[in-house]
């Protein structure tokens, strides 16, 4: 095989690998996984079967090449003590024909990053532009995620903060995604003694409903481990001032993690979370608006396939016409617990649940992450799947979509062109790490996965940024 002095790209159809010299890229022909990314501006032409492109932004690519999936965003940060180049977590949100999607830059070892950045299309996913968040003067930043408040026109981004001596949940907004204000401090408060953070893995969510009669609130959950509880604060004006916390109490759990608020379409909010300890998916409602929350019930126990990844079984939650849907891995259909399958339950309000199924099995899967259109009618669950027979871990993207709200699903659609080994990964104090999630946003009825891949570390350099799929079939 002859290798260009000048970067390559790989072309794989079946077991045969080429390399081709940056420039025009052809397919073989068949079915091609062409990986593209080398910084170069490349042409590539992909011909008959189904093809898998991963690409530059600046690269062009020919419409008979069925799934295209493009890097957006590359570590910026330049914080000392942080790992260069990673991304992380992203969260994203759709509407109309914008995507706007947040992540940790540069992840810190012991937890956190150096920066959040925010990468935005407005366009569908056919153009990015990208930055940092404003600087909140924090030691480091963590957990970011974004919502769409529709009824004051913005698009708002909540963040942990950590400085000396005290844990923030700041909000940042934007009316267009790509312009950002300063920070407000939604909370703050001192960690106790021998905790080092006051909260933890804050989730932002706003009610767009143009029905609800709590149209234009935002909510903000998250954990609050002074209270030994969880918290959810409230704004009514796009996030500029924010109320007073409401409790959630967990009891049996001193480890209730990964809140998500949910507001529905009858003014409900329901807050889904990981009762970490005593391993158990369970949720919390409202009736009035935020202020108050009734007693968690349970949604389903847990039972995780742990591997030398760190991937905690954290929920995710979208809003369809079945109703509210949680996704989350589970193994306990397995003898021994051997690999986890996509496991969904559904709720008509939050209070009373369906027995989970599985939504995807035959892999072993990690962080799925599902989203919906705006009017709920369609879904789509974006996962990591530790391939079958490896040793761990090769590390695959699929995504699954329903037309139906949620009601049934299709088969897996393969996002990547090449395995990822768990090696190439950002460091963590607990294992290999590609982040507690990843991110699906919708422009109409079509899903825009958005995640953190990565690629061989050049001069042990890594190479963890952020793709989104912006093409399928």
């Amino acid at each position: 095989m002859r290798v260009a002095v000048f970067a390559v790209a790989l072309v794989l159809a079946g077991s045969a690998l080429a390399a081709v010299p940056a420039g025009t890229i052809h397919g073989t022909g068949g079915p091609d996984r062409i990986d593209a990314v080398n910084g170069n501006r490349d042409v590539i032409r992909c011909g008959a079967g189904r093809d898998i492109v991963v690409a530059d932004l600046k690269d062009a690519v020919n419409t008979d090449c069925e799934v295209l999936t493009r890097r957006i965003a590359l570590d910026s940060a330049t914080t000392l003590g942080s790992q260069h180049r990673t991304i992380v977590e992203p969260s994203a949100v759709g509407d109309d024909q914008t995507v706007v999607a947040v992540f940790q830059s540069a992840r810190i070892v012991d937890g956190g990053a150096g920066a959040i950045g925010w990468v935005t299309s407005s366009d569908g996913g056919s153009t990015w532009r990208r930055g940092l968040l404003p600087d909140s003067g924090a030691a480091r930043v963590s957990d970011p995620a974004v919502a769409r408040d529709r009824a004051h026109g913005l698009w708002i981004a909540s963040v942990l903060a950590i400085v000396p001596g005290e844990t923030r949940l700041l909000t940042y907004s934007s009316p267009d995604g790509l312009t950002w204000n300063a920070p407000v401090v939604a909370a703050a408060a001192a960690p106790l003694a021998r905790e080092p953070i006051a909260f933890d893995k804050e989730w932002i969510a706003c009610d767009n409903g143009p029905t609800s009669r709590r149209l234009g609130a935002c909510f903000l959950a998250y954990t609050d481990v002074n209270g030994g509880n969880l918290g959810v604060r409230t704004s009514l004006d796009g996030g500029t001032t924010w109320s007073a916390a409401a409790t959630i109490a967990t009891p049996g759990s001193s480890a209730a993690v990964g809140a998500i608020p949910t507001p529905t379409a009858d003014g409900t909010v329901a807050v889904v979370y990981l009762a970490e300890d005593i391993g158990t998916i369970d949720a919390a409602t409202s009736v009035d608006g935020g202020v108050t929350f009734g007693a968690p019930v349970q949604v389903a126990v847990v039972a995780l396939h742990t591997t030398p990844l760190r991937v905690p079984p954290l929920p995710s939650v979208a809003l369809t016409t079945q109703g509210i849907n949680v996704v989350w891995p589970n193994c306990s259909a397995h003898p021994g617990c051997t690999s986890n399958d996509i496991v969904l339950s559904t709720s008509p309000d939050g209070t009373s649940w369906s027995a989970p199924r599985a939504l995807a099995s035959g892999g072993d899967y990690l962080t799925p992450t599902i989203g919906a259109s705006g009017d709920g009618a369609a879904a789509a669950v974006l996962a990591y799947v530790s391939l079958p027979g490896s040793v761990c871990c090769r590390l695959g993207v699929r995504l699954f979509r329903s037309n139906d709200g949620g009601a049934t699903w299709g088969t897996p659609t393969r996002l990547d062109a090449q395995p990822m080994n768990s090696d190439w990964l950002a460091y963590s104090l607990y294992g290999r790490f590609l982040g507690d999630y990843t991110a699906v946003a919708f422009t109409g009825e079509t899903p825009i996965p958005v995640f953190a891949a990565t690629h061989a570390p050049i001069a042990g350099s890594l190479r963890q940024d952020l793709y989104a799929t912006t093409r399928l079939p």
